[in-house]
Order: structure tokens, then C-alpha cells, then sequence
């Protein structure tokens, strides 16, 4: 009986602890200045490191997708948004159009992402990058791309 009450209590103990733990994640977390200068110089160095060598790429990209993963789940748009712009214009820097395509779709399609950091998304795509694809068949890869990721989204 004694072995019972004790499964019991601690079902209880942590059935209450999930709900605590729940609760606190939904609460949607607002950065202060001095950690939107952190992160934008952390997301700075990530972009200048995966300019300067190709094979740092892939590195930097992950380290960004982390970033803008714990941003994104605490539900804070302006770090997020600077996460998400930064991923896109390490892959444009790199002249990789696909691997941009790639990851406008990717971000876009993440659980709990805003709204507002996907239409950033597509409009900085549209207004500067659009411009720059070195041919037509990418302009119009590129385009299509922004029109299924912004399709029911904005």
C-alpha cells in the first residue's frame, strides 16, 4: 500500500512539474537591447566566417539554425527575424541559389515559426535578391519558390 501512495504522490509531483514547465514556455519571452547586440554579433561573425571559406558554410549555417531555433521557440520575433534573414544572406553570399531556395522553404515550414518572419523572409528575398540571380531560369526557380512558401502564409 505504502509502495502505491508513493507511485502515486510522485505522478502527481510530476504531472505538476510538466504543467509548470509548459506554462513557462509559452510565455512569450521579449529580448532586451543588450541581447539583441549579442546575438546580432554573434550572427554577424557566423556570416563573415562562412564568406570567408566555403567549407565553413555548412558550420555557420547550423550554428544559425540553432540560434534561430531557441529564438523561434521562445516566441521572440525580432531575434528570430534577424536569425532567419542572417541564414538567408550567408546562402546568398554564397552564390548557392538552390541551397537559398532550400532554406526559405525549410524556415517557412518550421513548427511555431511567425508570420511576420516569413513575409520578412520573402520580402527580402523579392527586393534584393531577386534582382541579383545570375540567370532567367533561376529568376523564375526563385520566384516559384516565394510564391509556395508565401501560398496560405500571408
Amino acid at each position: 500500500l505504502s509502495l502505491c501512495l508513493s507511485r502515486r504522490e510522485m505522478a502527481v509531483d510530476h504531472d505538476s512539474t510538466l504543467l509548470d514547465s509548459s506554462s513557462s514556455k509559452k510565455d512569450a519571452h521579449v529580448s532586451s537591447s543588450e541581447e539583441l547586440a549579442a546575438l546580432d554579433l554573434q550572427l554577424s561573425d557566423l556570416i563573415s566566417s562562412a564568406s570567408s571559406s566555403p567549407s565553413s558554410l555548412s558550420t555557420s549555417l547550423e550554428s544559425a539554425l540553432a540560434l534561430e531555433k531557441k529564438a523561434r521557440l521562445s516566441a521572440d520575433l525580432a531575434p528570430t527575424k534577424r536569425c532567419a534573414l542572417a541564414i538567408l544572406e550567408m546562402c546568398f553570399n554564397a552564390k548557392d541559389w538552390s541551397l537559398l531556395m532550400e532554406h526559405v522553404v525549410l524556415l517557412s515550414k518550421r513548427r511555431a515559426q511567425l508570420k511576420q518572419v516569413v513575409a520578412s523572409m520573402i520580402q527580402k528575398v523579392m527586393n534584393e535578391y531577386l534582382q541579383k540571380t545570375p540567370n532567367l531560369e533561376t529568376k523564375i526557380k526563385l520566384i516559384e519558390c516565394l510564391n509556395g512558401v508565401a501560398a496560405g502564409k500571408i
